[in-house]
């Protein structure tokens, strides 16, 4: 049996391990945090514990020279109206009676970001409406497929007789998988005309009409490391005035757990920073050639090997690079972007993916190679690759393959 004084030195332990478990997984999070997230975090944690105050320090960057831009003048932050304010503005001016409008409302609240909506979004009784708003500007909106938004493109341009329509209209699923030869054979024009039309009046359609309204504020890329290169010394300084600097105010602990976190929280972005800057010095040790901008080509080195050398978890090594940037003498470089494989010849796959694309870029448009051809390419070079992993690579740098690539 298990004494009164053992299960209360068992309850202690284990609200010993959960205290631990915790402070772990707190660490972590702070660890992966990059700056613009650590900052907010910082600034939450600092007024809501009053041990717990912020210093005075100057601007961003002041010692890396780096500069955020000037905020725009009130012109350039002149409120732009949305997509359905700006639909329903014109749906004002078009319909007459309150029924319209009311659906009008409904389909302009269903649009999506390209400006389209789905069959679901239209019942019958709508359909009048729908052609009304077809009309509306920018052209292509509330149509229910991109095939239907270019024809009402088209339209607008007072095409609807025009070859281009027609393409679009009867052989959309050929031009979509670069068909020419099938187009000219069935319509009895050339492939030139084909060709003509489709750059002439096809090329230039709104794939998605209303995105200008969805354009996206998009936070700035703060580093979370400088490296600078002088007199041929490397020097690593975290970049800790991206996010509030903060001193502990002992006399203002009125509770306990309160001071433990202020103490915890500045051993944690502590820690956070030796880990980033140790990272960093294996980085210039296998990398610093490219990062000196001396070489475009990264070696090969993997979150395996920076462990390993750390004598650090590989779980550590991708929480502490995720989303995080530094600052060296090439601009700002995402740490994950660092990491690359051998494929043999000490050759990187970034190096790999670079041949590839100029291979593709030099390559005889109206005869593209095929995977298979550009794999032998590559493995003729002395880089063996199999056909499976140039389609993994094409594919991640978004360039269609050769069937679509091909210029008739």
């Amino acid at each position: 049996m298990i004494s009164i004084k053992q299960e209360a030195l068992l309850g202690v332990h284990q609200h010993q391990r959960l205290q631990l478990s915790f402070a772990m997984q707190q660490a972590i999070h702070v660890l992966q945090m990059p700056s613009v997230e650590l900052s907010l975090w910082l600034k939450e944690e600092i007024e809501e514990n009053p041990c717990l105050e912020y210093e005075d320090t100057s601007s961003f960057f002041p010692k890396s020279s780096l500069r955020t831009r000037a905020p725009h003048s009130e012109g350039e932050c002149a409120a732009t109206p949305s997509l359905f304010e700006y639909v329903m503005e014109q749906a004002r001016l078009s319909l007459s009676t309150k029924e319209d409008l009311k659906i009008a409302e409904h389909l302009a609240g269903s649009l999506d970001k390209r400006g389209f909506l789905t069959d679901s979004d239209v019942l019958p009784h709508m359909e009048r409406v729908l052609q009304k708003m077809q009309l509306f500007d920018p052209p292509g909106i509330a149509a229910k497929s991109l095939r239907e938004s270019l024809l009402i493109q088209l339209r607008h341009r007072n095409l609807r007789e025009s070859f281009a329509y027609e393409l679009i209209y009867n052989h959309y699923e050929d031009l979509l998988h670069n068909r020419l030869p099938q187009i000219a054979k069935k319509t009895k024009y050339s492939i030139e005309e084909v060709k003509k039309t489709i750059e002439e009046h096809i090329a230039s359609l709104n794939l998605r009409p209303a995105s200008h309204f969805f354009s996206e504020w998009t936070a700035p890329i703060l580093p979370d490391m400088i490296l600078t290169y002088e007199n041929e010394i490397w020097r690593i300084e975290p970049n800790e005035e991206c996010f509030p600097m903060f001193q502990i105010k002992v006399e203002k602990a009125q509770d306990r757990y309160y001071l433990e976190r202020a103490h915890w929280i500045k051993k944690a972005i502590a820690n956070r920073q030796k880990t980033l800057i140790s990272i960093c010095h294996y980085f210039i040790k296998i990398q610093g050639n490219y990062l000196n901008a001396e070489s475009s080509e990264l070696k090969p080195m993997t979150m395996q090997e920076v462990a390993e050398a750390l004598n650090l978890h590989i779980s550590t090594i991708a929480r502490a690079v995720h989303e995080k940037h530094l600052f060296c003498p090439r601009g700002i470089v995402a740490m994950r972007s660092l990491f690359t494989y051998d494929l043999g010849n000490t050759t990187s796959n970034q190096s790999v993916k670079q041949l590839l694309s100029t291979l593709i870029e030099e390559e005889n448009k109206e005869h593209p190679l095929s995977d298979e051809a550009l794999a032998l390419k590559i493995s003729a070079s002395g880089i063996p690759l199999a056909r499976r992993t140039v389609a993994k690579y094409r594919k991640l740098q978004k360039i269609p393959s050769a069937r679509h690539r091909r210029r008739w």
